[in-house]
């Protein structure tokens, strides 16, 4: 019977990632979100700069993000440094994402977390899923300078945006 109850969760957790996850936001992801104040109240921030890509959260109170990253096409090269204690970042062992869990907030703690990460130079697109404080609302999430949000969540951003400086990363060859 646990075995069941655990892959409906999973089942019900992945299924509208694998289903809706394909379709590009058109959204310019460039720049930190002129919007996202740390400290203030929960938020997401995600913005590609200096060829890294960016997922800030933050909250006013104890909040807790959960999420998974899913580079298409080519491999994550994660910078996850920085941690606090009571966070977790596990890679996929695909080598293409990773999941996370970020504790933030504290009453006027002004506590955020950053997590940075590059792509292989095949990446066509990142799909990503958060949620924070338990709940998965795009109205929490700010993408770009422009602090857009994504329609949906699940969503996905291209790897290389056509105005972007970033670069993919360069892979060796095997011999």
């Amino acid at each position: 019977m646990r075995q069941l109850f655990a892959f409906v969760i999973v089942v019900s957790t992945l299924l509208p990632t694998l289903l809706f996850a394909f379709e590009n936001e058109d959204i310019n992801p460039n720049g930190r979100p002129k919007k996202y104040t740390q400290g203030q109240s929960i938020m997401c921030g995600i913005w590609l700069e200096d060829k890294i890509w960016n997922i800030a959260v933050t909250a006013g109170r104890d909040k807790v993000f959960l999420g998974t990253v899913t580079v298409e096409g080519d491999r994550c090269i994660g910078i996850f440094e920085g941690l606090e204690k009571g966070d977790l970042v596990t890679s996929h062992k695909t080598g293409r994402g990773f999941d996370f869990k970020l504790k933030v907030g504290g009453i006027g703690s002004g506590d955020s977390d950053t997590i940075r990460f590059r792509t292989g130079p095949k990446a066509k697109s990142i799909s990503f899923v958060i949620s924070g404080g338990g709940d998965r609302d795009p109205k929490i999430i700010m993408i770009g300078k422009n602090s857009s949000k994504p329609s949906k969540i699940p969503f996905s951003l291209p790897a290389f945006p056509e105005d972007s400086e970033a670069e993919p990363v360069k892979t060796k060859k095997k011999k």
